[in-house]
Order: structure tokens, then sequence, then C-alpha cells
């Protein structure tokens, strides 16, 4: 599933642009009676990365934001492992 929402004024100048992603992604392996080995699984991942960016002028103002949380399950008897845990926050100012 994927929702994409994105805010943009009629006049740029001064104005915030807001946009953003969310996307949740399943998969599962069923493996039954394969010779070649290995173990069934489950895993999935949620992402959001969004910006919200400023321009007036000769001013600047780029911000980014990634979050991400992602866990997988082997069927081999072990605990569910966490795959991906991060918060990553960018910000740039500038003048031209």
């Amino acid at each position: 599933a994927q929702v994409q929402a994105r805010h943009v004024s009629d006049s740029l100048d001064g104005k915030w642009v807001h946009s953003g992603v969310f996307n949740i992604n399943m998969t599962q392996v069923n493996l039954s009676n394969w010779a070649a080995g290995g173990f069934s699984s489950v895993s999935g991942i949620a992402m959001f990365n969004g910006t919200a960016n400023w321009k007036k002028g000769r001013k600047a103002w780029d911000n980014s934001l990634i979050l991400a949380f992602g866990g997988q399950h082997i069927h081999d008897g072990s605990e569910p492992q966490k795959t991906d845990d991060r918060i990553e926050l960018n910000t740039k100012f500038g003048y031209e």
C-alpha cells in the first residue's frame, strides 16, 4: 500500500511545500518438502519519506525525514528479528 500527499501553494515565495510517501511492504516465503533446504519466513517493513521545503527570495530551507521499521520471522524456531530501524532527519539552510 502506498499513500502520497503533497501540498503546494499558488505562490511559492515564502510558503512551505510539503510532500510525503508512506509504504508498507510484506513478504512471505513458504517452503514445503523442499529438497534444497531453507525455511519458510514472513517479513515486513513500514517506511515514511517526507519533505518540507521553504524558499523566499534568495533564502531556502530544505528538510527531509525518513522513518523505517522492519522485521522478519523465520520459521526455524528462532525469535523474530528486526531488519530495519531508522530515523533520519536532514536539514539544510541556504542563501543564494
